[in-house]
């Protein structure tokens, strides 16, 4: 018998009121899944997630406590119903703001196939470039700007690329176009700085830096690309935008000699954020290693660099080695060989790394 005239002879007035009350109850049981109804989704504990929604809402204690840029990338700790903590942020973000790190490309392609934006282009080629696909994302990039030229940030972002590919003549034409679009983009003159810093011509690097802190936000935060080891394998971790800058200065005098001024800055950095691991690292490496003896403590050194291990989790190779050189400073040459060893057994090139870059 067809269902519709099944239907009908079950609700016919012999059967009574009392199975429409029923068929009223089965409707409501259907519209709201339960948890034996309701379709698994694959845990996405442990994994790394792309945030899709510009200046999605991080909550803590049932209020926003922060807001996460778009295409920013964190690693999962815990799932929480619909909600992701994120332990490096203190924070949970909703699910549907992200999805799978190995998801993103696919994302924004669909994205882009119905809608061919800058900011789609830009987001597909921040993925590549975390990927290591440079030249892909510097194609993305290229689009981005065909698309929009009269944007500072376009030509801010493809300038990280070509920085990324080492070609730091390039970076620093578009970080000054970047300039020129926008007189006070502090992460413009910042990054400039660094690529000025790379080609070790350091007193156009200081000036840059000294222009860059004129112009940022004290209250803003960026993303360091390229530190999964910072949070335990997010690749971006959020930290106060000027103490990068104080810190990279910093780095900078140290090259020069100037190791008052160095100093200076690496504790600026720290005061600013005591959660940013690099100024502690420059920190050990200033008092362990230091030409000049009166700057140099093995106990500070020992002190700033084992905070700097505790912020990566001890793995990160550099940090192992300068907790080494520290070690050997104070004297104590038997811990010395020990982190050497360590430092050794997670990257043997690492270390050779100039330790205040």
């Amino acid at each position: 018998m067809h269902r519709l005239s099944l239907l009908k002879r079950w609700l016919s007035p012999k059967q009574g009121p009392f199975k429409l009350v029923l068929l009223f109850c089965a409707s409501l049981s259907l519209a709201w899944p339960s948890p034996s109804l309701a379709v698994a989704q694959p845990s996405l504990a442990g994994k790394r997630v792309v945030v899709i929604k510009d200046q999605a809402p991080l909550a803590a204690s049932g209020k926003e406590v922060a807001k996460a840029d778009e295409c920013s990338v964190f690693t999962v700790d815990k799932v929480d119903g619909e909600w992701l903590w994120i332990k490096s942020e203190r924070a949970y973000l909703r699910r549907g703001d992200v999805v799978p790190f190995e998801d993103a490309i696919g994302h924004y392609t669909r994205l882009l196939e119905t809608n061919k934006t800058a900011n789609n282009y830009w987001n597909r080629a921040q993925i590549w470039r975390l990927k290591g696909e440079l030249d892909i994302a510097l194609g993305d990039m290229n689009d981005a700007i065909r698309l929009n030229s009269s944007t500072a940030q376009w030509f801010h972002n493809r300038g990280l690329l070509w920085h990324d590919k080492q070609e730091y003549d390039k970076a620093i034409a578009d970080y000054s176009e970047a300039i020129r679009l926008d007189p006070k983009n502090g992460e413009a003159y910042h990054n400039c700085g660094r690529a000025w810093s790379a080609k070790k011509d350091y007193d156009k690097a200081i000036a840059d830096y000294d222009e860059a802190l004129k112009h940022k936000d004290p209250n803003a935060k960026v993303g360091t690309v390229h530190d999964s080891d910072i949070t335990g394998g997010d690749s971006t971790a959020m930290v106060n935008s000027r103490a990068v800058t104080f810190g990279n200065r910093g780095s900078v005098w140290w090259k020069k000699g100037d190791y008052d001024k160095a100093i200076a800055d690496f504790e600026e950095a720290i005061r600013l954020d005591p959660k940013y691991r690099n100024p502690f690292n420059y920190l050990a490496w200033v008092r362990a290693t230091c030409p000049e003896e009166k700057h140099r403590n093995g106990q500070q050194a020992v002190e700033y660099a084992t905070k700097a291990c505790e912020l990566t989790a001890w793995k990160n190779a550099p940090y192992l080695g300068t907790l080494a050189a520290a070690y050997a400073e104070a004297g104590d040459f038997a811990k010395a060989v020990q982190f050497l060893d360590k430092s050794d057994a997670i990257d043997p090139k690492n270390y050779a790394k100039d330790h205040a870059e």
